[in-house]
């Protein structure tokens, strides 16, 4: 029987048991199985194995990992110059047979999926390159039904790193998914399945097609078809305020509101409810209210710090859009989002919002210093595909307000007349 401290771990030579014993000829089940390995290790390679040596190697008899120069042993015997070498050349013989399977493979079990899926979540490389391959030939060219086994896979839904993974594969291919939906009639074909609901359209907020195209279409659809909710409603709030047709978009933000902040709700909710408070009590009065800025404190108080980036998300940069300059430092000192992204890989992203925001209020407030030391930070070659336009319209609308002529982004700008309206 194999040995239960070999068993901690086995699996990371199972590749090298397998090839020597293959390489001898037989099995390494017992005392003479491995005196025999020892024997040809001898012959082959002028280098002594002892036996017990190989019996703990096989899990046969008690003992530690074995030493870096027994594996060098081992390989030499297999032919290769070291176990370095070995070990390369399995890693390649992996890579090309798992891509092999993939390229040629016309159908999939659902267990298959799903082992693909973990595999990439763990961080195999080669399995994410493999999950960016089927999942390019499904946005572009597979029916929507076809997206489903792979979207619903358990594994997405696994930890903080599954999600940011979702959000990279989505962005990936962010023009492919809006060549899928040009017109109202194949947005509805999109939004059939509510697992594609989830994934394409609430995950994928895609400010850079909301004046036209894809999202303008999804999201105007998602509306008739679910009516009243914070999503819903404040995109197509956001919608018309970015167009410039604010008297449109009271309706949305006041839906927004009668559904009201709930601290229990995902924090990117709560970020489009306070989000709509500002627009609303910046179309009525031109000023954010006391009673506001207190509840948006206590909204970081009660979220996790850990989500204080999502939770900043929508609303530090409308408070932005609507000039509330002094309200967003103020407000900042409560918001520890910037602690996530030294452990958080996607919030370094998302984070840049904010620094747009920042950048806008020390615009308004003539804080040249502070504005210049957070343009260094941001880097817009970062940008998710599905933020770019909307980041780059914040960029140069915080340069018009800092005072310069030549803006970096001006077209994207110009995209939301809404947006440039409030300079």
């Amino acid at each position: 029987m194999p040995n239960d401290h070999f068993a901690m771990f086995q699996p990371r030579f199972i590749s090298l048991q397998r090839d020597l014993a293959r390489k001898l000829g037989r099995p390494i089940l017992q005392k003479s199985d491995a005196l025999a390995l020892e024997a040809a290790i001898f012959k082959f390679t002028g280098k002594l194995v002892s036996y017990n040596t190989i019996r703990r190697f096989f899990g046969l008899a008690p003992g530690g990992e074995p030493r870096e120069s027994i594996l060098d042993i081992y390989a030499e015997y297999l032919g290769y110059p070291n176990y370095e070498s070995y070990n390369i050349s399995q890693e390649r013989h992996t890579f090309y047979t798992d891509w092999q399977f993939t390229a040629t493979k016309s159908s999939w079990t659902q267990a298959e999926r799903d082992d693909l899926v973990t595999r990439a979540i763990e961080e195999d490389r080669v399995a994410q390159s493999m999950i960016l391959f089927i999942f390019q030939r499904l946005y572009a060219t597979e029916p929507f039904e076809a997206w489903i086994p792979w979207l619903k896979s358990p594994g997405w839904h696994e930890n903080a790193d599954s999600f940011g993974l979702r959000m990279f594969y989505t962005n990936t291919f962010a023009d492919l998914i809006r060549k899928r939906v040009r017109n109202e009639t194949e947005a509805r074909e999109l939004l059939q399945h509510d697992v594609i609901v989830e994934w394409v359209v609430h995950f994928f907020v895609d400010y850079s097609t909301l004046m036209d195209g894809y999202f303008r279409h999804t999201s105007k659809v998602l509306y008739k078809r679910d009516g009243t909710s914070i999503f819903t409603s404040g995109i197509q709030s956001v919608y018309y305020i970015w167009n410039n047709q604010w008297e449109r978009a009271i309706p949305f933000l006041q839906e927004v509101l009668s559904v009201g902040y709930d601290p229990d709700s995902y924090p990117v909710l709560n970020s489009r409810y306070f989000a709509s408070r500002v627009y609303l009590e910046k179309y009525q009065d031109g000023t954010l209210s006391s009673t506001s800025l207190v509840q948006i404190q206590g909204a970081f108080s009660q979220e996790q710090s850990n989500m204080h980036f999502l939770l900043a998300l929508e609303l530090f940069p409308t408070m932005a859009l609507c000039g509330f300059a002094q309200e967003i430092l103020d407000l900042a000192q409560f918001n520890t989002g910037f602690n996530t992204e030294v452990i958080h890989w996607s919030a370094s992203l998302d984070l840049d919002l904010m620094r747009l925001a920042l950048m806008n209020a020390h615009a308004l407030l003539g804080n040249y210093q502070a504005f210049s030391e957070l343009e260094q930070q941001v880097s817009p070659s970062k940008w998710y595909a599905s933020y770019k336009r909307y980041q780059e319209a914040l960029y140069s609308l915080a340069e018009r307000r800092i005072g310069r002529s030549e803006l970096r982004f001006a077209d994207s700008l110009a995209y939301y007349p809404g947006i440039a309206a409030l300079t």
